[in-house]
């Protein structure tokens, strides 16, 4: 029977050895609770497991399908002899343990893009029940040729080259993590190189310091003042404004400068890494409003926009157009690419 001691270390019986499993660096929790409930199921599940090998009976699939969802476990209990290794023979298996091993690292995003649009294209393209050992170089050319033809199901139009190559891109990672597992001998799309990832031409707009200004003058309230000159002059991503609080503005004796968690990067904690931003004189004003109209002991910079979260930029159209303008392609990433340029020009 598997015993917890003390020092969160599991004793168990295997094939008449006595083995442990230390549980205090491998089970993570920020609140003793949630650590006490991790390590009561981590333990139950083992016991299961050992209850049935000790019985030379199968294990019972639920348990097993449990220990699977968490990598580290399931490498444990594979190393211990309790489950059997998990057999990836064809393109869709390789698929499936790929995704359910990177999960916990990727973004919610990431895992979207990949868990649907990098699914559709590759294990399709490929062919869901292909044998991996079976894929040869001239498969992947073939993937490649067909995703010149195939088309967006967004939008209907044709893969553009960016879009192409990060998929070739992800394919390439795809079968390197099969080499690395040594399920395969040889990475089949190792000799097709990435191609541009640019923006095409007709999707680069940039957003000068007149245009703005036209349509900070359109904009409804002070929080989407203050948004809009954010985005525009710390050149800030989507969304990372929204997640700002009152305590990130630090006020110095000589400029103000706004502590903004980045929406991409991370630290080794896996904590988003935090950029310590200048306000620039084009924006001191648009604070200021904000910082006026907020109640005291107010929490959030822009308490009434956080509930647009992703979709931010539609109502953003809608105040462009307001000002007389079209919305351009790719917005928020245009602006940001704007002010990246001005910085380039002005400060090298």
């Amino acid at each position: 029977m598997a015993v917890l001691n003390k020092d969160n270390r599991l004793w168990l019986l295997v094939n008449g050895k006595r083995k442990s499993i230390r549980l205090n660096k491998l089970v993570q929790g920020s609140d003793s609770r949630k650590r006490r409930r991790e390590l009561a199921n981590v333990v139950r599940l083992i016991g299961d497991l050992e209850a049935a090998h000790l019985a030379g009976s199968t294990p019972d699939l639920a348990v097993v399908s449990q220990v699977r969802e968490t990598d580290w476990l399931e490498r444990k209990c594979v190393e211990l002899g309790l489950i059997e290794a998990r057999e990836v023979t064809t393109v869709e298996e390789l698929f499936d343990l790929f995704v359910e091993t990177k999960k916990l690292s990727w973004k919610s995003n990431t895992l979207y893009k990949w868990d649907s649009v990098t699914r559709k294209h590759i294990v399709d393209g490929l062919g869901q029940e292909k044998r991996i050992k079976d894929l040869t170089r001239s498969d992947a050319d073939m993937l490649h040729l067909k995703l010149k033809t195939s088309s967006s199901k967004r939008t209907g139009k044709t893969l553009s080259p960016a879009h192409i190559s990060k998929l070739m891109a992800n394919a390439r990672s795809l079968f390197k993590f099969a080499v690395d597992s040594e399920l395969i001998a040889r990475n089949i799309f190792d000799h097709i190189k990435r191609g541009s990832e640019q923006k095409p031409e007709e999707r680069c707009f940039e957003v000068s310091k007149e245009l703005i200004e036209t349509i900070i003058d359109a904009a409804p309230s002070a929080e989407w003042r203050l948004l809009i000159a954010i985005w525009r002059w710390m050149g800030a991503r989507k969304t990372e404004p929204l997640e700002l609080k009152v305590t990130d503005i630090h006020h110095d004796a000589n400029y103000t400068t706004i502590n903004i968690s980045d929406a991409k990067r991370q630290d080794d904690y896996g904590k988003p890494v935090v950029r310590k931003v200048p306000v620039f004189s084009e924006m001191e004003s648009y604070l200021l409003d904000v910082l006026e109209t907020l109640n005291e002991g107010s929490v959030w910079l822009f308490p009434s926009l956080r509930k647009h979260g992703r979709s931010i930029d539609k109502p953003f159209k809608d105040i462009i157009k307001k000002a007389g303008h079209e919305p351009w392609p790719a917005i928020c990433n245009n602006i940001r690419a704007t002010r990246a340029n001005e910085i380039e020009r002005i400060y090298g």
